[in-house]
């Protein structure tokens, strides 16, 4: 091979690098590393700074396939073709990603993708109705052994905010998932600078916003307030978007890498249209906590009662789950976006 080839082949496999480190995780823990070996990426797990997901766990996996698509749009735009090769099992590697080497691949045509402006949006989104042309694309998207419902209709809006507003009541009741939320919440913009979590600065809090999570980080200190009634309040503030929400993008799969690959697939898109995008994982993580036996027993019957709602409101089939809302609109307010850890911190070679 000519050194010129030599050097295309190294400028594809980092493009290809960047595009998977560039997919979203939960809580921005970025959780995923990338091993490059010569024409080839290895997605492995990664273990975080804080206590998050574990490595096989559904929304970990989301993020996988959420990578796995970055990766072939950007193969897609240098014109090289990819062959991938998903490792099941109980082990940390999760795919192995082969980028051919034919024609000419233009690295920097593909770094001016819509995948690297993804973002999150958190803040009021304009009441104006997404467009019909745009719903049809969405609708349109598939892959694999999923699919995407849209709700628009005023009164499945509504449902979906009061079963969101449910599943949050449980979680803020739920000594480990707020153990872990706070745990990656970045206050200062020196904790944001270090490259991963959640900034608070991205959120859309009222004024105090900031001190009250702080206050309640501890759980001892949310535990006590939740004795009046804590709880309700919060979850309330969290489902409030979703009643509001233009359109909500439900993610339904039987399988987590193909629930991301979709979920990313209809995120750029919409975000390359000039929408806002902000994902809800509140109700399918609470319906997986279910099935994995880990929902507390007083908080048992709640999150079935939202099981079976979800399932109807959606029609599911047996063999289907809820993977993610996605909360779409016109944005009011640019969006702060979050940081990312430096490629090298997640980038091996060999």
């Amino acid at each position: 091979m000519r050194k010129s080839d030599d050097k295309r082949t190294a400028e594809t496999v980092l493009v290809a690098a960047r595009a998977a480190h560039a997919a979203p995780t939960a809580d921005n823990l970025q959780p995923l590393a990338v091993r490059t070996l010569d024409n080839a990426l290895i997605l492995q797990y990664r273990a975080p700074g804080g206590p998050t997901f574990p490595a096989r766990h559904p929304a970990t996996l989301m993020g996988v396939g959420a990578a796995l698509e970055n990766v072939v749009q950007a193969a897609a735009a240098m014109e090289v073709g990819v062959n991938i090769e998903v490792m099941a099992g109980a082990g940390n590697d999760y795919a192995r990603i082969d980028l051919a080497q034919t024609g000419s691949p233009t690295a920097a045509r593909a770094m001016g993708h819509a995948l690297f402006t993804r973002h999150t949006n958190r803040h009021a989104y304009a009441k104006t109705p997404v467009a019909d042309t745009t719903l049809a694309q969405v609708a349109g998207l598939r892959d694999d052994a999923a699919r995407i419902h849209l709700i628009r209709q005023a009164d499945e809006v509504r449902a979906l905010a009061g079963l969101t507003e449910a599943a949050s009541r449980v979680r803020f009741r739920t000594a480990e998932i707020h153990a872990w939320f706070a745990a990656s919440l970045r206050f200062t913009p020196e904790e944001a600078a270090h490259g991963d979590g959640l900034d608070v600065r991205t959120f859309d809090l009222p004024p105090g916003g900031m001190a009250l999570l702080r206050y309640i980080a501890p759980w001892h200190r949310l535990e006590r307030l939740n004795r009046i009634g804590a709880y309700r309040l919060l979850a309330a503030i969290e489902g409030a978007p979703i009643g509001k929400a233009p359109l909500l993008v439900a993610i339904i799969a039987d399988d987590s890498l193909s629930a991301g690959r979709l979920m990313q697939r209809a995120w750029i898109q919409l975000n390359a249209q000039g929408l806002a995008v902000q994902p809800y994982y509140v109700i399918p993580d609470q319906i997986q906590r279910l099935k994995a036996g880990t929902v507390p027993e007083p908080l048992r019957e709640s999150v079935q009662a939202i099981d079976a709602d979800v399932g109807s409101l959606l029609a599911l089939s047996s063999r289907e789950t809820l993977r993610m809302i996605l909360r779409v609109g016109r944005p009011t307010r640019d969006a702060i976006r979050s940081s990312r850890l430096p490629l090298e911190r997640v980038m091996t070679a060999g």
